[in-house]
């Protein structure tokens, strides 16, 4: 196979998501080591979700990324012919069509799910009506309750389509709804990651792994909502009630360890609200909170746990993978069947808890016994994983290998196609509708706020009104005192102006008279001067004259 594309490559916050990009990986380059991969993702706005979702390939020259925004495609030509959405994504001339491990091919009457049904069915039906070999990996299915999702369901698994799935309990699915035909079961693409880890054996006190997800959010859920405080108030969150109760036993009623893993994002508050009512029972040293940065990272850190209970399919599988016991926990009502089929893979019913099926009372002392049970020896389940990742290899080989043939079955089956463009588009339609209703009640609600301060500002001045006239009568008076004040002053001021005026007037003239006396007085002690100095003198020297003759005599 020179050009292989995979429809689509998971790109999310959760870690379990990501392991299936890395296995289907290594399957592909196990067995094509110099082919092209291409990963398809869809509708993926948050870039660091697409470059964490891709760096465990960027060192790998052929694999390459495309991000598909259905948004911006006419989704009824798409669906009148779904070879169009290959030219899209470049991949027309393409050997291989793989679709990943997952569970997007479902249906239920309170979440039809059909942006899902749709996207995940259009790659197939292109991949066959343009005679391209495909491979859909091991996956979760059903159920199929609403009658158009399993009238698509039967276009894609048909005879013709190299499928297996994942889990035991997808197989009676399908084979009531879709095929009574023998369907492989096989493992999800996270089994190809390579475990960290042995399992720990003869430890008394033992580290429990929990990866806990709320029973409020999740794929097959109509309404997404976050796990909240006020949920935990009502005790609405079963799996909040259920891993709580049973956290708060093994730290009153054992010396184990606890240590929580966030897969997800969405996992953090639930996870952390646990921890802090821990906390109370003055057991801190014994609890532990990891957030993994990828999943090698996050298979590491489960390689100390010495047992895993959770509710997250790819915790249990990364468990698994790391030799470790596990106890399934699922509400089957809110997140389907396919952590049930996977303890049922491995012949494991017993450590399966089903949270809607029974008490909370009873559900915690099933898992608090199955906790204190002498620890299992994982080798079979060991054996069991080493068998089945061989046969999906060998399977996988024998499907991309062998002839594809495929009838023509599109046209007759298109009609259910367009009802899920039409639902989509209306949903578009409905979404942006929606969005300008928020818009337009946002403005009404900032023009009435306007107008209710303006109101506001009205009555206030309405109150004042009185004492604005009288103050206005008050400023007028006030106003012409000033002025008359202003008048006073001016004439003062012209006054003091020509006061200096008149004084710089006399100063002059003082300078002037003392300069003409000044003259005066020279002209005066020079003819004094002239008259007697010189009379003066002349006498003097006269007199010395006879002096000094008559002494000389």
């Amino acid at each position: 196979m020179d050009k292989i594309a995979i429809f689509y490559g998971h790109a999310a916050s959760n870690l379990g998501d990501l392991a299936i990009n890395n296995g289907t990986y290594n399957l592909i380059r196990g067995i094509f080591p110099t082919s092209l991969i291409n990963f398809i993702f869809l509708d993926v706005n948050n870039k660091d979700f697409i470059e964490n979702a891709f760096k465990p390939f960027k060192s790998d020259a052929l694999v390459k990324k495309k991000v598909i925004y259905t948004e911006q495609y006419d989704i009824l030509s798409i669906s009148n012919n779904p070879k169009i959405f290959f030219d899209i994504c470049d991949v027309t001339d393409y050997d291989l069509i793989i679709v990943p491990s997952g569970e997007f091919l479902f249906s239920t009457f309170k979440n039809e799910n059909i942006k899902n049904m749709f996207w995940r069915s259009i790659p197939c039906i292109a991949a066959k009506l343009l005679n391209i070999k495909l491979v859909i990996l091991p996956c979760t299915y059903g159920p199929f309750e609403k009658y158009y999702s399993q009238k698509i369901a039967n276009l894609i698994l048909s005879e013709s389509t190299k499928f297996a799935v994942r889990e035991k309990n997808s197989i009676s699915v399908l084979q009531k709804t879709i095929t009574k035909n023998k369907i492989d079961l096989l493992l999800d693409s996270a089994f190809f990651l390579e475990n960290k880890s042995d399992s720990f054996k003869g430890r008394k006190n033992r580290i429990i792994g929990f990866s806990i997800r709320s029973s409020k959010i999740g794929i097959r859920l109509s309404n997404k909502k976050l796990f909240s405080d006020k949920g935990i108030e009502k005790n609405e969150d079963i799996a909040f009630e259920f891993f709580l109760r049973i956290c708060q036993k093994i730290l009153q009623e054992t010396k184990h360890k606890i240590y929580f893993f966030i897969q997800t994002r969405n996992d953090i508050k639930i996870t952390n609200q646990i921890y802090n009512q821990l906390q109370e029972l003055d057991a801190v040293e014994r609890l532990k909170i990891f957030t993994p940065n990828d999943v090698n990272d996050y298979l590491e850190n489960l390689s100390i746990i010495d047992l895993m209970i959770s509710n997250r399919f790819h915790a249990l599988i990364l468990s698994l993978i790391n030799n470790k016991n596990i106890i399934g926990i699922s509400d089957l009502s809110a997140h389907g069947h396919k952590v049930k089929g996977l303890l049922s893979t491995f012949d494991i019913n017993h450590q399966f808890i089903s949270l809607d099926q029974k008490s909370l009372y009873q559900n915690i002392n099933i898992a608090f016994q199955l906790i204190n049970k002498e620890e299992q020896n994982t080798t079979e389940i060991n054996k069991t994983i080493i068998r089945m990742k061989s046969e999906t290899r060998e399977w996988f080989k024998k499907q991309v290998i062998s002839e594809h043939y495929f009838e023509d079955n599109f046209f007759e089956h298109k009609v259910y196609l367009d009802y899920f463009a039409l639902k989509i588009i209306n949903e578009r339609s409905y979404r942006k509708l929606t969005e300008l209703n928020i818009k337009n009640l946002t403005l009404e609600n900032k023009l009435q706020n306007k107008i209710n301060q303006l109101d506001l500002l009205k009555t206030k001045l309405l109150e004042f009104q009185p004492y604005i006239i009288n103050n206005i009568e008050e400023l007028n008076i006030l106003h012409n005192k000033i002025f008359r004040l202003n008048k006073k002053l001016k004439k003062s001021k012209n006054q003091q102006y020509n006061n200096i005026f008149l004084i710089r007037l006399i100063i002059r003239a003082a300078k002037n008279i003392k300069k003409f006396f000044r003259k005066i007085y020279r002209k005066f002690f020079r003819k004094i001067y002239r008259k007697f100095f010189r009379k003066i003198f002349r006498y003097s020297i006269l007199k010395l004259k006879k002096i000094i003759t008559l002494r000389f005599k």
